[in-house]
């Protein structure tokens, strides 16, 4: 079981919540975002306590078991 930690890439204004296994995975993650929203990544950071905004609550690290699952 691999275990994937929370990321949050912020592009503009808006913060883009991920998981991933690594650094590496995780910026390749931030390109994508940046080619999809058609924006540069201001910021990327590695949440391994979780995030917590308004109400919301989003675990620091989850377990995957599956391949593939995002």
């Amino acid at each position: 079981m691999q275990k994937k930690t929370l990321w949050i890439a912020a592009l503009g204004v808006v913060l883009y919540p991920f998981y991933a296994a690594d650094e590496k995975e995780a910026k390749e993650q931030a390109a994508r975002l940046e080619r999809e929203n058609n924006a540069g990544c201001q910021d990327l950071r590695c949440m391994p306590f979780g995030f917590r905004i308004h109400y919301a609550e989003l675990p620091g690290i989850i377990s995957v078991e599956a391949e593939g699952v995002k």
